[in-house]
């Protein structure tokens, strides 16, 4: 709901943006049970582009714009890891 209210997201981000925000939170426990730690502790997540858009049904330019509001609003940090595989993903330090 925070991101709905919260001055710092309610005008900055769209809804596609706090839908799949809400989709990350979901896989970041998924990777905490798994144990997907990185050197400095912090839970990484993998879900594809491909993956959110056949998930929230969204087009390639939708589903990059949602990622880069949450990346603006600081929600999130993207690590990338290679031409051919996907960005490892995690929720920021708020």
């Amino acid at each position: 709901m925070e991101l709905f209210f919260n001055k710092n997201y309610k005008n900055k981000l769209n809804s596609d943006s706090k839908i799949l925000y809400g989709f990350l939170l979901n896989r970041l426990a998924l990777s905490k049970k798994n144990n997907w730690f990185d050197e400095e502790g912090n839970v990484f997540l993998i879900f594809t582009r491909k993956e959110v858009q056949e998930l929230l049904n969204l087009s390639d330019k939708t589903d990059t714009k949602a990622f880069k509001q949450l990346k603006q609003c600081k929600l999130i940090y993207e690590k990338k890891q290679g031409s051919t595989k996907p960005n490892l993903c995690r929720k920021n330090k708020t």
